[in-house]
């Protein structure tokens, strides 16, 4: 994570955010905002957050394929979780 390499995700992300229309409502999902909506502390480490996932979420799935899940799929599906429960609520996370 160098700041270039920040640069460049948010200058990506603002091209995204302008191509949408103008009455689409954005909104951020913090790392914190992740592991809350899996139900964990805001806090604690991708660790514990992919063992969540892993053991409560995915259960019956094909064990060996998300398994071999490299850690930043675990991370997007959290993200794509978060985003869904956040939108069935119809509620934008407030900082806290």
């Amino acid at each position: 994570p160098s700041r270039g390499s920040l640069a460049s995700l948010h200058t990506i992300l603002g091209a995204v955010v302008a191509s949408l229309p103008r009455d689409v409502q954005v909104f951020e999902v913090s790392p914190g905002d992740m592991r809350e909506q899996l139900g964990l502390k805001r806090n604690c480490g991708k660790a514990v957050m992919h063992n969540q996932i892993f053991t409560e979420h995915l259960p019956g799935g094909p064990l060996d394929y998300i398994h071999d899940w490299p850690p930043d799929a675990y991370d997007a599906w959290a993200a794509a979780y978060a985003c869904l429960r956040i939108n069935e609520r119809g509620t934008v996370p407030v900082p806290p």
